[in-house]
């Protein structure tokens, strides 16, 4: 026999990229959506493209090093902004 449509429990996905913004929507999100047994979701997709210009230094012919590097940087900073909000959830409860 199938759960009742209220006991199914909520996915809900919140897009973070670091900004003030996104921090101002996680809280809107807090206060006027989240339902406790929620499952949530944050989301942050990683932006290569300015490592990836033209004139950069890692379009360089022959330089992939170059390339690799500023995306483990790029992928680093998408790491500290996660553990940033993974914190501010914590302590919204």
């Amino acid at each position: 026999m199938a759960a009742p449509a209220e006991s199914k429990q909520r996915v809900c996905l919140v897009a973070i990229d670091g900004s003030k913004h996104a921090e101002i929507a996680v809280k809107w999100f807090k206060e006027n959506i989240y339902k406790e047994g929620d499952h949530v979701l944050l989301v942050h997709a990683i932006d290569h493209r300015h490592s990836m210009a033209y004139g950069s230094v890692a379009m360089m012919p022959g330089n992939p090093d170059a390339i690799a590097q500023q995306f483990r940087g790029e992928e680093k900073k998408a790491e500290h902004v996660m553990v940033q909000y993974k914190q501010k959830c914590i302590d919204m409860g």
